[in-house]
Order: C-alpha cells, then structure tokens, then sequence
C-alpha cells in the first residue's frame, strides 16, 4: 500500500503548524500503545462467496457471504466472524438449515452457533445474509454533489489493515488465506472490476442491471479481497499471456499510457529478477475519485488514486511509474507471500518500497538506484527522531499507526543492507527462496531470516536482532592519519549514538573503506563490532580520497572531517555518484571559498547527476551576489531537465535585484513545467515584496497539475500577517478554504489560514464550522491545525468526534490534536 505519498502530501500542508509526534500515544492512556499478538485461530479458511447488490445512490449493500472453512478445534460447534455496522439478516448452511447467531456490534463479532459438535475434518459452508448502509469505511460511496457536481459516480473498496469487515462479514486478520469470488449487481452502466478472471456479465434490461461474476482461484489474505464498480473504459495491454488492464475515465483515457506504459516492463522485471514469474492469471490497474491512499495491492487487481493520470506537459515532472511499480512489487510482497500480523508488515511495505528502488536502478541506473537510497535513509532517520520504535512493532491502536517510515523506508534501508552483505548473486538467490518456499503462505521475520540461512548459508541473526527488533541507527565519528614513514593510513571510527533500551550501543556491521592514492584506489572491507575502533591499511602514498561506506549503503549518520583539498576532490572523482554528491554537500557549508565556489559552478553546468547539479545550485543559491544570480539565469536558458530548472528558480528567492525579479515574470509566463512555474512563483513572491499581493492573485488564476502552482502561492500568503493586506488575505484564503475547491487548495488554505487565528478570533470559529467536511484529508488538516487554536468548545468536540471516526489516521489526528489543545488549556 503506498500511503506516504499522502503523508507527504500532509506535511507541505501543514508545515507551519506543531504536529506533536509522541504525546499521542499518552492522551488515551499513560502507557504506551498494547500489544498485539498474531490472532488464534480456530477454523481454517477455504473459500468466501460474496453476493452484493449495490445502491451508488442510496449508499447500501445488500448482500449473502458464504464462508468454507474446517474446523481448528475438535468439537468445534461455534465460529465467528467479523463484523460491523450491518444488520444481519439470517445465518444458515448452504443446504438452508437455519442456525442461531449472536451479533455483538460494540465488539465488531458475528458469533455463530452450529446445530452440533463437529470434528477436524469435517468441510462446513456457513451463509450470511446481511445489509449496509452507508458504511463508515471498508466500502467507499463517491457521489456528486452541489459543490462537487462533475464527481462521478463509483463504489470501491479498501480492505488493509481490517477494514473489509465493515461491508461483508470475515475473518479479518492477515493470517489465513481462501480462496473468493464476487458476484456483484450494479447499475448497468457500471463496470465492476474485483480479484482473479472475470466469468461472466449477465445483464438484467427490465431492472437496468449488470452482474459481473469474479473468481479468483489463488488463496490470499481477506484485506486483499476489492470491488470498484463505476464508469469506466477498459485499456488492454500484456505481458507474455498475462492480460494487464488499465480502468480509466474517458475523459482521461488518452493519458493512461503515460502512467502505464511501464507495467509491463515492470512485470517482466520483478518475474525475472525474483525468478518466480507473475503468479496470478491478470493483472488490473484502475482509478478511483477520493482515494484514502495513492494505491492498495488487492490481489490482481490494484487501486490507485485518479491523480496519477497526468497529461503530457505534468509529464515532465511527474511521473507514475514509482507507484505503479510499489504496487505491483506487493503482488509478489504481501499478496503471494503476506505477513502473518502487522507486527511484520515490512515483510510486505519494506520489500515493496526497496524492489520500486531495484527497478530504479535497472531503469534508469545506479544514480538514481543510489539516489533513491539516500532519500529512503532520510525519511527512516527522521521518523526513528520523531518516534523511536523498531521496525518489527506490536504496540499499536490502530494497525494504521505502523505505516509509516518505520517499515516503507527503513524496511527498505535493512533490506538494501543485506544485499550489500549478501552480495547480489546470493542476495537474489535468497529473494528466489524465499518466495517459493513460501509462496501462498503467511510470512513472519524469522522466516525470511531462515530463508536467508538456508539459500545462503548466512546466518543474519545478529544483523535481524539490532536493526528490526531494535530502534536508532549507527552515529559514525570517523578521522584518518596518515604514517609517511611507515607508508599506513590508520582509520579511527568511533559510534557516537546514545543508547538506550531500544538503541543498541554498538551496531555491528561490514563498511567498505575506499583509499585513492596517486597509484589508483582500492577498496577495503571491514567489520565494526565495537564502539571505538582503529584498522590499518598499507598504502603506497598519501592518500588524496578517503571514503568511509563506499556508496552509502549502511543506515548512519557520518561525521567525516575532511580537508577542503580533499573534498574537492571527492566531488569531482569519486566513482560513486552518492559519494560525490556527499562532497558537493559538505563544500556548501564552506561556500566564502573562491575555488569551492568555482567547484559549485563546474558542477551546475556539467553533465552530472541532476540531484548533484541540484545540491551545487543550493550552494550557490547561499552567495546571493548579482554575478551568481546572472550566472544561475544563464544556466536556466539552456537547460533542459526541468528538476535542475526548478532549483535554479528556488535558488533566486535568495536574490533581491530588480533583473531577477523580470527573469522569474518571464518564467511564469512562459514555462512548459508546472512545478518550474510554483517555484517561480514562490521565488518572485519573496524577492518583490512591494508587488507580492499581485504576483499571488495573478498564481491563484494558473491551472496546474494536482494544484501546484496555486497551492504554492496560498501559502506564500502567510506572509501577511501583520501587514495592511492583513484582511484581504484572510478573505481570499477564506474563500479559497471552502468546499468546491479542490482538496488539496482547501488543505493549503486552511492550514495557512490558522496561522492568523491570533490576529482575528473568528477563524477559529470559520475552521472550526467546515470540521465536518466529508473530504477524508481536508478533515485530517481540520483537526490537525484546531489542535493549536481551538478552545473548550473545540477541545470538547474533538473528544467526542474520537468516538464517531474509526479511521486510524484520523484518531491520531484526533490524539494529537486534543494533546496539544490540553497542553494549552491547561489540562
């Protein structure tokens, strides 16, 4: 599930805002989260039938679940299910023989009483019929409204973590898997799209309806089972013999290709390098309005949010091929092989979030592969700052509180480690075992350890134990000598992190060490497994390179005093791009240097890596002269990668001159990128303060991809505060906040709107009145910024909206929202 596109979305919204990370934890009770251990079971799961018929006005679903199962327990004469927020009808044998039933809706259990005891190998099939209506997650009613009047539509589903309960009754936990099938009534101009091959669309003409039957022959896990139903246009492509179906609108059917066009040689990828081919016989791809995140694997059958569709000029820096391949790397990760609990849900997200990063590679190179390393490690170090938990975590409220950095990009930078212990050929080796061994079965960590142990002979033990049991990472202190007289270069590496129960004192861990001399470099391996230690490498000159964890792959934090001579260097002969990127980063801090300036230049104009072209533009972006602002013009004019174009353009805010401010005028109005263009204006809008009210209005008139440009310039509008375009501000984010703007402009407006709450009290009261929106983010930001300028009545509301939301990204909004407001209230 790719969900930190989202979270990411989020954090541009509300970044002047304190969004407190632990307290949350703390204002449901004084101890942290419980603990949740992989659920008993007590019967097995062989197959699920789901009959629906769906009302897209009317919101409801009526429907009959048939579950086959054998027993777990002798004498077995109850079961349950799950579920929610339904009537149930009757419960009976599939031969019509009625049984007693016990509906607890507080406990969310459908207890089912059997006519006698049955043995372990008895086969039961069990039917429920039931009704829903309106249900508050699980199953999604999109509708047009008078404020959204061309929304279209459409019915779908999002089971993961335990959310397909709310719309047909199941066992709904990841460790069992079944077989299914949907047999779905809908309007007739409806496409249903679910799991598995389609067997038929039969048509009623006197009613308006279509049936479509889907069954999907491959067990899997419930959270896995989806339905979307809407209008849609089917596009058809393969790999080999698997169809692969895109599902779009037609009004954005003649831009699919661009988000699709690489399924599959994606497919094709992950089949060979995994060496276990595409296990399923389709795979589908299909776009929802209002999707609560970018994308869910449902087996065979993918949902992904409707923004990913972009057209040409949006191409230019967007693209979907990230998603589409985080989604179909969890047909293999978490859809073939699923974790047994959320406790080892990196299983599925690391493994998805570090194989999008080995397309990459195979796509578009080792940069990017490296890139896209450097950029996974950031987003784990942060999180481990934000909140200290290990990766393999089981205290939680809500299973949605673990999908975050912790396992996507700290899963990811674990398992780049162990290909870097490994090697590639054993590293791929194990992915090829690891997933037959345990092909359509549930997974936990220790599995995936042996696997290792077994196809390798490595036994991971150590490197399991400190980096996904425990929390923290490796704090590098790392300086050299070099001994003329002996021809020795003595390396000190010292673990600087504290320590703490989670926080191992020491990680131990391989490091390749790369010392270049006049003669060539070499590369040295070495094992750290103490906090201070000193190794000695036998050269032949003084070194003129020293690079500690060749091409960065440990998870750390360096601290690597170098010479400016030396840096220089790195920057412009390290065979790794990381590690020249490293340089370039570590020369910005000494930038009042003529011959690093001069570096900073060589490198923005050359044909470098672009996010190294970028990081030498910043640095210049620090001298803020008139000669460099010139200098970074001219590079623009001839620059074709939009990505470098862009942080030139954010590099001039830095600089207040008159030529400049016409330079980013010219920008706006003639740039092809979108994201060119909200930089521009961003920039323009810092350096031409006498003239920012006009450049804003005039972004707010720009359409743009996903909003870009105008929600750059939203929030540019914080800068008036305390100035007398005070209240026009105000009004314009105002308006700007209300619903039938997009959400993402309303995020934006309302998030910088709160920032003026002190200066005039009723906006409190203007936030406050929209905090029922039925727009999932927009509601999340809601909550989130009356966190910091509610009051009793806000703080009161807050605890009863606790009991009315079931989303748990939502109550953690919630949490820390009433966290903050108690803090503030003093209570």
């Amino acid at each position: 599930m790719r969900k930190l596109y989202f979270y990411f979305l989020l954090s541009l919204f509300i970044l002047s805002t304190s969004f407190s990370q632990r307290p949350r934890f703390y204002y449901k009770s004084p101890t942290p989260p419980p603990e949740h251990f992989t659920r008993d079971r007590t019967y097995d799961l062989i197959h699920i039938k789901i009959e629906v018929s769906l009302d897209e006005k009317q919101k409801t679903v009526d429907g009959k679940v048939t579950t086959k199962f054998v027993p777990l327990r002798p004498n077995f004469n109850t079961f349950e299910l799950d579920a929610a927020e339904m009537k149930i009808k009757n419960v009976y044998f599939v031969n019509g023989q009625k049984l007693n039933f016990n509906f607890d809706s507080l406990a969310q259990k459908l207890k089912i009483y059997l006519d006698k005891n049955y043995s372990l190998k008895d086969t039961l099939s069990v039917v429920v019929e039931y009704f829903v209506s309106n249900p508050r997650k699980g199953l999604y009613f999109i509708q047009p409204d008078s404020a959204y009047p061309d929304k279209p539509y459409q019915i779908w589903s999002q089971g993961q973590p335990e959310d397909n309960h709310y719309w047909f009754p199941c066992y709904d936990f990841p460790n069992d898997k079944a077989t299914s099938e949907l047999i779905a009534t809908v309007n007739k101009n409806f496409v249903v799209i679910s799991n598995g091959k389609l067997i038929s669309v039969k048509e009623d003409r006197k009613r308006g309806l279509k049936t479509y039957h889907w069954f999907m022959d491959k067990p899997h896990s419930t959270y896995l089972i989806s339905i979307v139903a809407g209008e849609y246009v089917k596009l058809q492509d393969y790999y080999l013999d698997i169809p692969l179906e895109y599902y779009v609108y037609k009004s954005n059917a003649k831009y699919a290709k661009l988000s699709f066009e690489k399924t599959p040689e994606i497919m094709k990828f992950f089949s060979e390098k995994i060496g276990y081919k595409y296990p399923y016989n389709k795979y589908a791809q299909t776009i929802v309005e209002d999707f609560v995140y970018g994308g869910m694997e449902n087996i065979t059958a993918t949902t992904l949010t409707s923004s990913t569709i972009h057209d040409e000029r949006a191409h230019l820096d967007v693209s979907s091929d990230g998603l589409v391949a985080h989604e179909m790397a969890h047909q293999w990760w978490g859809d073939l092989l699923t974790c047994r609990s959320w406790e080892h849900a990196w299983l599925n997200e690391g493994f998805a979030t570090y194989f999008t990063a080995l397309y990459f590679e195979h796509a578009r190179g080792k940069d990017e592969f490296q890139f896209n390393v450097y950029n996974m490690q950031r987003s784990a170090k942060f999180a481990d700052m934000s909140e200290k938990k290990p990766t393999v975590w089981n205290r939680y409220f809500d299973p949605t509180d673990l999908f975050g950095a912790h396992i996507y990009q700290r899963g990811g930078s674990i398992l780049n480690m162990i290909r870097f212990i490994l090697g590639d050929e054993l590293f791929w080796k194990a992915m090829n075992y690891y997933a037959t061994k345990y092909a359509y079965q549930n997974v936990e960590t220790n599995d995936f350890k042996i696997a290792i142990e077994e196809a390798t002979g490595f036994n991971l033990k150590w490197f399991f134990d400190q980096w996904l049991y425990k929390a923290g990472y490796p704090v590098f202190d790392v300086r050299y000598d070099y001994d003329d007289a002996k021809k020795v270069v003595k390396l000190f590496v010292e673990q600087i992190q504290p320590s703490d129960s989670l926080t191992p004192e020491v990680f131990k861990t391989p490091v390749d060490v790369e010392i270049t001399t006049g003669s060539g470099s070499k590369t040295y391996r070495i094992f750290i497994d103490r906090r201070k230690q000193e190794f000695e490498f036998a050269v032949d000159d003084k070194p003129v390179m020293v690079i500690f964890d060749k091409g960065n792959w440990i998870l750390k934090d360096l601290y690597f005093e170098k010479s400016k001579e030396e840096l220089i260097y790195q920057a412009k002969n390290a065979s790794e791009m990381i590690d020249r990127f490293w340089a370039v980063q570590e020369l910005g801090k000494i930038m009042n240097e003529k011959d690093v300036v001069d570096v900073m230049k060589q490198v923005a104009t050359s044909n470098e890596f672009y996010a190294i072209r970028q990081e030498a533009i910043n640095n210049l972006g620090k001298l803020k002269d008139e000669n460099t602002a010139r200098f970074l013009i001219e590079i623009y004019k001839r620059e074709n990668d939009s990505r470098v174009r862009r942080s030139i353009v954010e590099a001039l805010k830095e600089f207040k001159f008159d030529f400049v401010a016409d330079f980013l005028s010219n920008v706006i109005q003639t740039e092809k990128s979108y994201y060119v263009i909200a930089s521009a204006v961003n920039s323009l809008a810092l350096i031409d303060s006498s003239n920012k009210m006009n450049v804003l209005k005039k972004a707010l008139e720009i359409d743009s991809h996903q909003e870009v440009v105008r929600t750059t310039a939203l929030r540019r509008f914080s800068d008036f505060k305390n100035t007398k375009f005070e209240k026009e501000a105000i009004e314009i984010l105002k308006k700007y906040s209300l619903r039938g703007n997009n959400p993402s402009i309303r995020m934006t407006a309302i998030s910088t709107l709160s920032l003026f709450a002190n200066n005039d009290p009723s906006i409190k009261d203007f936030i406050f009145g929209m905090v029922n929106t039925p727009e999932f983010f927009v509601r999340m930001v809601i909550y989130n910024v009356l966190g910091n300028i509610g009051d009793k009545d806000v703080l009161n509301y807050l605890k009863s909206a606790e009991k009315k939301e079931v989303d748990g990204r939502m109550l953690q909004a919630i949490w820390d929202a009433i966290s903050r407001l108690e803090s503030k209230l003093g209570e």
